[in-house]
């Protein structure tokens, strides 16, 4: 009834975004450079790991979306009623994290192409369902994605 009297402003998803993204930007940043840090000091072990599955792409950015995805709706838990479905968000991080730990366990090529091109879509239709893939999410669905498809296995 209220929203009847008092309009939305045109861009609510927009600000829906940028509510949800700005607390959490420190701690993605630190976040991402943690492990190119703890990599410079174990150089071969950390050379050995990324030849073998998809670290970036599948298991690190993945989960560190689907962990944004999951933790959001935790914060902000009575703006979520408003507006939008909390159980989406909770869906679709489940799917993401599950999407995120199948290249550990099957690291092959052509899996980890399909994969990628699932995460995509994912943090596309995180947009839509999820008030901007909660910005941060979305973000990194995306970028994952494009790193689970474009990897390869080096040679031994």
């Amino acid at each position: 009834m209220l929203m009847a009297v008092i309009k939305p402003p045109p861009l609510l998803i927009v600000m829906m975004a940028l509510l949800f993204a700005l607390p959490l930007t420190p701690f993605v940043v630190i976040a991402v450079l943690v492990p190119p840090l703890v990599g410079y000091f174990m150089k071969q072990k950390w050379r050995s790991l990324r030849s073998r599955i998809p670290f970036w792409g599948g298991i690190y950015l993945g989960l560190l979306s689907a962990l944004i995805l999951l933790l959001l709706p935790v914060m902000y838990f009575r703006v979520l009623f408003v507006s939008m479905s909390l159980v989406d968000s909770f869906i679709l991080g489940g799917v993401v994290t599950i999407l995120s730990l199948i290249p550990l366990f099957y690291p092959k090529p052509m899996v980890c192409r399909v994969l990628g091109l699932v995460m995509i879509f994912l943090g596309i239709l995180m947009w839509l369902i999820v008030a901007g893939g909660l910005t941060w999410g979305s973000v990194l669905s995306i970028i994952s994605g494009g790193y689970l498809y474009d990897w390869k296995p080096q040679g031994k």
